[in-house]
């Protein structure tokens, strides 16, 4: 859904992240003892479970920039880069990378990918 649609929207994104857990409780606290127990093992379940799949998918072959190089954390996520940004560091870690991976170097999840321009070398 997320793939065909790209939705940025603060509605749709609650639904999907809130509402439809929201919903799976509701079916879940029928056979728990307690609605707080049923609340938070399907929270728990689907944020898991949307967090393992996202993970798996940008670490497939599948994955658009899966024949670039690049470190595990920057193809999962984009905290990493969030922490370097903050000391103002991130050039020394792309010269890190690119010494390490080559010209080409994958350095996020989606539309991510750094190059070095070899008449600037």
């Amino acid at each position: 859904m997320f793939k065909r649609t790209e939705t940025h929207q603060p509605i749709h994104l609650t639904v999907l992240l809130l509402g439809v857990p929201a919903l799976l409780t509701n079916v879940l606290a029928t056979h728990s003892p307690t609605f707080l127990s049923a609340f938070l093992t399907t929270f728990t379940i689907y944020w898991t479970t949307l967090s393992a799949s996202i993970i798996l998918y940008r670490l497939s072959p599948w994955h658009p920039l899966a024949k670039y190089p690049g470190p595990l954390v920057c193809k999962v996520t984009k905290f990493w880069f969030a922490f370097l940004a903050l000391g103002g560091k991130q050039h020394v870690y792309y010269a890190e990378l690119h010494a390490k991976y080559g010209s080409v170097v994958r350095v996020g999840t989606s539309k991510s990918v750094c190059v070095v321009n070899s008449m600037s070398e």
